[in-house]
């Protein structure tokens, strides 16, 4: 990478041969996405109150849920972390919370990292659904 660009210059020049994010459809119509070590995927939505994201993966290293705000991106914060967990070969799913962005825009990012090999194969996330918990009770009373 030629560090003599700027800036704006680095952010429009689209990646070439890299490898830190793969989709690999499954027979069930859904995808694989493969997340390589040292890389990152980042989107933006607006989680629902009392929500929680869902994520079933495997691999080698640490996978890391970081969220931040408009606000924090003004106020020049760091993302806060919500969950770091150690990736198992054999697959793991994991729940974070998120209701403490329920409501408001917000850009969440997964993060794979591995500090003993440079080569490490990274996480496959075989699922990333975001759920959300009723906020009025079912009432199951039994009636007469």
């Amino acid at each position: 990478m030629n560090l003599r660009r700027g800036t704006t210059e680095m952010i429009r020049t689209p990646l070439r041969d890299t490898n830190v994010l793969e989709v690999h459809p499954r027979r069930d119509g859904d995808v694989n996405i493969t997340l390589a070590a040292g890389g990152s995927l980042a989107y933006y939505f607006v989680p629902p109150r009392r929500g929680r994201l869902v994520i079933e993966a495997a691999g080698e290293g640490s996978l890391e849920v970081m969220a931040s705000t408009d606000l924090d991106h003004e106020d020049g914060r760091a993302p806060r972390q919500l969950s770091q967990a150690a990736l198992r070969p054999t697959g793991q799913q994991l729940e974070v919370d998120l209701s403490g962005y329920g409501g408001v825009p917000t850009r969440l990012e997964l993060r794979v990292r591995d500090t003993r090999r440079l080569d490490a194969p990274g996480a496959v996330i075989k699922k990333l659904q975001v759920r959300a918990r009723r906020s009025i009770p079912v009432d199951r009373r039994k009636r007469t």
